[in-house]
């Protein structure tokens, strides 16, 4: 809303001198001459204020004129355009997992990589021990598979065991204890067990030992565990291909899966 009111130094002179005007007027000292220059003050105040008052008179209709306005229409929505978001396959997401330093099978460069998360306590990771052969048998050259450890709190000895395939590792045989492991009772994956396997695969068991009991070992076990948790892995075994997460974890699903990659980048193989 516009208020047309006078600046306020202009509106408080006018009542001062309005007020001296008074107090000359009841017998002050003040000269005939100064009373003459107050009134001649006191009036071109008052010009300047009803000057003032016509200019806002003529801008009111045009505020108000603005200030009504109605707002700027929207260009109405492209239809075709909402068809075709809906209609646009959502993509997926893809995932960047470090595997530098992880076990892994396969060339170093391949169209297709996929990580597993698992527990060597986990009777389905058991079940799924073998696909890493089935894939690069299937697809040679073309895929390379990743193992990371997802050692699950219930599973008392899948840490235990993620630290003697750590310590294999180690030794450059961590699928032989991989296989080892699988191989046996998973569910009783004592100290003793597991190094029974070592010897069994020919590690250097002075090395193997000591590996086993370093801090290090539970530092990668754990490093693998966090990883799992920041992408959301729930259960085992999880996989990924080219960092897109498989839906089931069945052997069936993940060969589909590394089937779609390449078809997708049919030109795209192993350097």
């Amino acid at each position: 809303m516009v208020h047309a009111h006078l600046p306020y130094r202009i509106t408080l002179r006018i009542g001062i001198l309005a007020v001296l005007a008074i107090l000359v007027g009841c017998g002050g000292d003040t000269s005939r001459s100064e009373i003459d220059a107050l009134r001649k003050e006191v009036a071109e105040l008052k010009a300047a204020q009803a000057q003032l008052e016509a200019t806002v008179s003529t801008l009111q209709p045009k505020w108000a004129k603005k200030a009504a306005a109605p707002a700027a229409v929207a260009a109405p929505a492209d239809p075709f355009a909402a068809v075709a978001a809906a209609e646009a396959p959502e993509r997926e997401t893809v995932l960047i997992i470090p595997t530098s330093f992880a076990p892994r099978k396969g060339p170093e460069v391949a169209a297709v990589t996929v990580v597993e998360f698992a527990d060597f306590q986990c009777p389905f990771c058991q079940m799924n021990a073998g696909l890493p052969d089935k894939l690069l048998a299937e697809f040679p050259n073309r895929v390379r598979f990743v193992f990371k450890n997802f050692a699950i709190g219930k599973h008392p000895g899948a840490n235990r065991a993620a630290k003697a395939a750590w310590a294999a590792h180690q030794q450059g045989k961590f699928w032989e204890m991989h296989d080892a492991i699988y191989g046996g009772n998973t569910q009783q994956l004592s100290a003793e067990l597991l190094r029974g396997y070592a010897e069994k695969i020919g590690l250097d068991m002075a090395k193997y030992d000591a590996d086993v009991a370093s801090p290090q070992a539970q530092t990668a076990v754990s490093f693998d565990k966090i990883q799992a948790k920041k992408m959301r892995v729930r259960g085992t075994p999880t996989y990924f291909v080219n960092g897109k997460r498989v839906q089931g974890a069945s052997q069936d699903a993940v060969r589909t899966k590394v089937q779609a990659e390449i078809d997708a980048f049919p030109g795209r193989t192993a350097n």
